[in-house]
């Protein structure tokens, strides 16, 4: 959180010496006057009172935003700032926040009155200076011990009363801050601003000039400045020629057939353009470059003037680095036509051809667009994308194109990648060598690829909280598929530069317009009497929505379904849905294992708390008879066990359905039952179930599905005995309810139960 500076704050404890120490004299000289002149506001702290920040107004009105770090050692401090600003750290700007920070904490501190009371009345008291002294800046080749050295050099000059004069006035005085006072405010910024590009550094100067042919392209701005503020420009401190800036020259190469055949490539600038360049009759003279790179020539007009051209537009690296060089290239004279054919567009695309011989011709060049392939595959809603950068001429014909893997590479200005297709390649041809007299592909235009790829990326940023970063390679699975195709492509189609390309048969990618219909089906069992066929069905239109599908999107927390079509169901506003899901998920272990379909439940009526959820779902209208009687006989089997009837003991035995005291038997075939409902609202009696012992993933839901219905884990050791001689006792557990049963119980029951279901003469054994 930000807030005000106090006195206990750390510029306070600051000196002037400790900060000149760090961004050296003419820094501080200079962001002295700054404070002095309140160019410093919106002065904060942040943090526990390490970081200060403001913002700073320094030359032609330029608001910097500055900052200044520091850290606690003792009592010595440690800063370090950063500024907006083209010096970047520890600059005037620096200086100026922290003697602007110093003197506000110092008077935050001072008793009531007026702290600043000096200053304030000092400018009370001034009086407007009328005239301040004009300045010029005189451009002449340097000298160096008894010669010159044919090297332009910028000497300050102060108007005296006979002229421009040197006294009063160098380089080293306008850092030293000499000056204030003496000459405008907006004069003294140009002329520090252009002390500040001497590479020599500040006043640390061998000659009372600073050479202009070193320093970097913004001293045009700064010149310009400096003019329109009053500075003028001349070529001797007495008796010297004008020195004007012009506009208009082009700078490039030219490519020339000569008589013996061959091509020769040389720097060339246009001056036909230049407005106000005066050349008679007789020889012009020899352009002088400035800069290195070069960016600008100096020549001398046949009138004496000395006309000083920055070029226009800036060269860039390459173009920069043949002008100064003065480079020249020849063309052997039986390469030319493959110098025409494979190389005169990539010399085009990296520098101006300003002079072209008629005899040749540029190729058609192509303009970058980004390509987005995506490869669909409708079987399992799959889908990859990739990215590449094509090249393609006005007349459509694709020029080169190279693959990409982020967007965000070109960002960071790639290296010579390798051209994916020859120009003119068919499709598919990826990696193909291109044909002999084929077309050379376009050179890549980096500053072209970097404006498309910020766009691009600008435009899938919104994009990425629901499909991820679209200007990646990415892989995408089900859901994330449909909405791809249905939502993000549509976007990106039209976004200017991007090209689409879908590979594969896409389906119909949409939400189902059709409510979802739940449908069930109970069918009786051949072959198991008390079993029942549950079918469970959920359609949208005439299209079913896989069981299994629904219960994953539903376990996993999705908010759509999507079908084999193409289409997707949302689960919003669908509780119907939902729990049906849910009831399906608890119910699996039902499942006939031979079934084809999540929805196929093999049910006992012993299932009756199932049914009934379907019941209250409204999807299932009347049980069928069967369903109905077996619950009734459930009901009353459990009340004549209660009274001990050994004839209906012997039928349970038989049936393998229920075991005596209202236990209910699962055995090793049998799926774990579900024993709600009516019988265990109704009974009184406590229900015991035989289990397996939960030792693996499928015993272990039957337990857990036993325990969520209310049923206690025994781990008393209990045997089930063998119904037939044939076959061998069951190590098992017991599960009772409505609660636990002490051990003696379980031993009562065998001693008690065991030999009724073991005495093979009442089965006629």
């Amino acid at each position: 959180m930000a807030r005000d500076i106090t006195p206990d704050d750390w510029p306070v404890r600051v000196t002037d010496a400790q900060i000149s120490a760090v961004t050296g004299a003419a820094a501080f000289a200079r962001g002295r006057r700054y404070a002095e002149t309140r160019r410093v506001s919106n002065l904060s702290v942040s943090g526990n009172g390490e970081i200060i920040a403001a913002a700073v107004r320094g030359s032609r009105g330029r608001v910097y935003q500055t900052m200044v770090f520091s850290e606690s050692k003792g009592r010595h401090i440690d800063w370090r700032g950063s500024c907006s600003c083209p010096v970047g750290s520890d600059c005037k700007h620096t200086v100026a926040l922290i003697l602007a920070a110093r003197r506000r904490a110092t008077a935050a501190g001072a008793p009531p009155g007026d702290a600043d009371w000096e200053r304030r009345l000092t400018h009370m008291l001034r009086t407007r200076q009328t005239s301040r002294r004009a300045v010029a800046i005189e451009i002449s080749a340097q000298d160096s011990g008894s010669h010159r050295t044919g090297r332009l050099g910028l000497l300050p000059l102060l108007a005296g009363r006979r002229g421009w004069v040197r006294q009063g006035i160098s380089w080293q005085a306008v850092f030293g801050g000499h000056l204030e006072g003496q000459i405008a405010p907006e004069v003294l910024d140009c002329l520090e601003d252009l002390a500040s590009m001497d590479s020599g550094g500040y006043f640390y100067y061998n000659s009372p000039r600073i050479p202009l042919e070193t320093m970097p392209a913004r001293v045009w701005d700064v010149l310009r400045r400096g003019v329109e503020a009053g500075v003028t420009l001349t070529t001797a401190q007495r008796g010297g020629n004008e020195v004007r800036i012009l506009h208009g020259l082009r700078a490039g190469v030219g490519v020339r057939r000569r008589k013996d055949g061959t091509a020769r490539i040389s720097p060339s600038i246009d001056l036909s353009g230049v407005e106000g360049l005066i050349t008679g009759g007789g020889r012009t003279p020899e352009p002088r470059p400035l800069g290195d790179p070069t960016h600008g020539y100096a020549m001398t007009g046949d009138d004496g003037v000395l006309n000083l051209m920055p070029l226009e537009p800036p060269p860039g690296e390459v173009l920069g680095r043949i002008l100064r060089r003065n480079e020249h290239l020849t063309i052997p004279a039986a390469d030319v036509e493959r110098f025409e054919s494979r190389h005169l567009g990539e010399l085009a695309a990296a520098v101006p051809i300003i002079d072209l011989d008629p005899a040749m011709h540029l190729p058609e060049t192509g303009e970058p667009v980004a390509v987005l392939r995506v490869g669909v595959d409708a079987a399992r809603h799959r889908a990859e994308t990739s990215w590449s950068i094509r090249y393609v001429t006005p007349s459509g014909e694709n020029r080169g194109e190279a693959a990409v893997d982020d967007l965000t590479e070109v960002l960071d200005g790639p290296g010579p990648l390798e051209w994916s297709q020859w120009a003119g390649a068919p499709s598919g041809s990826a990696g193909a060598a291109a044909p002999a007299g084929a077309a050379a592909p376009t050179v890549r235009d980096r500053a072209c690829e970097d404006r498309l790829a910020r766009r691009i990326v600008n435009e899938c940023l919104p994009l990425a909280q629901a499909h991820g970063p679209l200007w990646q390679r990415r892989v995408f699975e089900g859901m994330a598929t449909a909405r791809l195709v249905a939502q993000a492509l549509p976007a990106l189609e039209q976004v200017d530069g991007v090209v689409v390309e879908v590979v594969g048969e896409v389906p119909d990618y949409r939400e189902a317009e059709e409510a979802p219909l739940i449908t069930t089906d109970v069918a009786e069992d051949d072959e198991r009497l008390d079993w029942f066929s549950l079918q469970v069905r959920v359609r949208v239109g005439d299209e079913d929505v896989p069981l299994d599908r629904l219960m994953t999107a539903v376990a996993t927390g999705a908010e759509e379904v999507l079908l084999d079509s193409g289409r997707w169901v949302s689960l919003e506003d669908r509780p119907e849905i939902v729990r049906l899901a849910r009831l399906m998920e608890e119910g699996r272990d039902l499942r006939d294992p031979e079934a084809r379909s999540a929805g196929d439940l093999s049910v006992t009526p012993f299932q009756a708390g199932l049914y009934a959820e379907l019941v209250r779902l409204g999807v299932v209208g009347e049980a069928t008879r069967r369903w109905r009687e077996g619950v009734e006989r459930l009901l009353a089997v459990a009340a004549a066990a209660e009274a001990g009837d050994e004839a209906l003991l012997l039928a349970i035995r038989q049936q393998n359905a229920l075991t005596p005291a209202g236990i209910v038997d699962t055995g090793r075939e049998q799926i774990a039952l579900e024993s709600t409902g009516r019988f265990l609202s109704e009974s009184d009696m406590p229900v015991w179930l035989e289990v397996e012992p939960p030792d693996n993933e499928l015993r272990n839901r039957r337990v857990g599905f036993y325990r969520r219905v209310g049923f206690t884990l025994n781990e008393h050791d209990y045997t089930q005995p063998a119904y037939e001689k044939s076959s061998q006792p069951v190590p098992l557990l017991v599960m009772t309810y409505p609660e636990a049963i002490p051990e003696p119980d379980i031993r009562f029951f065998c001693r008690q139960y065991h030999p009724l279901l073991t005495d093979y003469s009442l089965a006629g054994a």
